[in-house]
């Protein structure tokens, strides 16, 4: 099993070097750029030469200002109409730059358009892209964006597949709202394109305070049509009269418009608003670690892990990333004063951690609460640490002797007393 498992990342990583170097060769603009690549073999400590790892490498463009999956996702707002057909128009030329190389996406996505210095967006992600024909197969792609077609299974064009996708994108990009979280009639609405009921949809989203123009819906109904047949083609989408006088803009004076309305400005605010949710900027919760240690797994999940996945990892670590904090002894003392009042007789302590040879790095909070009287559990243990890197601060949060429903249903509140803070 397990080598089945890297044969898969190995060749998933193998496709998208492949496709990044294709491309590059043949001048595609708008995806993330491709420095280098290669492979380095891994030896571990104990175990004899032939159990090393071959892993491979790719280097790629630094894009500073994140991808648009977090500007949505964390602020669960969009961006106003006239800043994200800005967005969008690059966007759209971007994937026509692949379709025009004769290639389809495939996996288009917010979360795989990066945003670079300049906060143009960049796609990434080409590890499931492929030569375009008309009976590509593979149910690929984030359950979210995925088209009819791909949720059946069957043959598919995959340039109708990434129109679907780019449909999907402008609505979460403008309105915060664009997941099925399910593709079936139970998720409402991914039942009104399958009922071919585009109106009830978009009456739905207007109940939920979210207002867009007649223009800005109908581009949209016609990019996520159920029919892969009647979905709108690139050219038309670029001749949308949503786009306006964008649409007849060199790069100079589209550059010019976005200094005009102050785009940059309206990202930054956004950014700042992304950080600024709280102070947990990002809570990671990863899926088991299939490298665990002998008698414990060390619980790292992602955000898409379910509780059944929570509840089958006999020990757990969670993770707060903090940003701009000033006096982290004090963030610590706060911390355990709130604690102390929330969970009535918490008993903590407070000390630099001496295990570490950069000890003033680290910060160890190790938290009592006292359980049921019939419980094994009758103490419980948490530890918190607190990790200073380069630019920011993990909070780490350690089941020690606590029952993962109650280190779960604690581990929230403490993140709602850490906003606090």
């Amino acid at each position: 099993m397990q080598q089945n498992y890297k044969k898969k990342k190995t060749t998933n990583i193998e496709k998208e070097i492949k496709n990044l170097q294709e491309l590059k060769e043949r001048g595609c603009k708008g995806i993330i750029d491709y420095i280098d690549s290669g492979e380095c073999q891994i030896f571990w400590i104990g175990k004899p030469a032939e159990d090393s790892e071959i892993k491979h490498y790719i280097i790629l463009e630094f894009a500073p200002n994140r991808d648009l999956g977090d500007y949505i996702c964390f602020i669960e707002e969009g961006f106003k109409e006239e800043y994200s057909k800005i967005l969008f128009y690059k966007i759209v030329k971007d994937v026509k730059s692949i379709h025009d190389c004769n290639k389809c996406h495939r996996v288009l996505k917010l979360d795989n358009i990066m945003l670079n210095d300049k906060y143009n967006p960049k796609i990434c992600d080409l590890s499931h892209a492929e030569e375009n024909k008309p009976d590509l197969t593979g149910n690929i792609g984030t359950i979210d964006y995925r088209p009819p077609e791909v949720k059946k299974n069957s043959k598919y064009n995959g340039k109708k597949v990434d129109i679907f996708n780019l449909g999907m994108i402008l609505i979460g990009l403008t309105t915060g709202k664009y997941k099925f979280y399910k593709q079936d009639k139970d998720n409402i609405y991914y039942g009104c394109l399958e009922n071919n009921n585009i109106s009830l949809f978009w009456k739905i989203l207007e109940s939920l305070d979210i207002k867009v123009s007649d223009q800005f819906k109908d581009l949209c109904s016609k990019m996520i049509a159920f029919h892969p047949k009647d979905r709108i083609s690139l050219d038309k989408i670029l001749e949308h009269e949503w786009f306006g006088d964008i649409r007849d803009m060199n790069d100079e004076q589209l550059k010019k418009y976005e200094d005009d309305i102050k785009l940059k400005e309206e990202i930054r605010r956004q950014k700042q608003k992304l950080v600024d949710a709280g102070i947990c900027e990002h809570i990671r919760k990863k899926k088991a670690n299939t490298r665990a240690k002998e008698d414990e797994e060390e619980g790292i999940f992602d955000e898409n892990a379910t509780p059944e996945d929570i509840d089958n990892i006999p020990f757990l670590n969670y993770y707060i990333i903090i940003k701009g904090l000033d006096d982290p002894v004090n963030f610590m003392n706060e911390l355990f004063k709130l604690m102390y009042q929330e969970f009535k007789g918490v008993g903590c302590y407070i000390a630099q951690d001496k295990s570490d040879n950069n000890n003033n790095n680290k910060l160890k909070l190790e938290v009592k609460i006292k359980g049921e009287e019939m419980s094994e559990y009758n103490q419980m243990i948490m530890e918190i640490i607190l990790y200073q890197t380069k630019e920011e601060y993990f909070l780490r949060l350690e089941r020690k002797q606590m029952q993962k429903y109650d280190f779960i249903e604690k581990f929230k509140k403490i993140c709602d007393l850490v906003k606090l803070i």
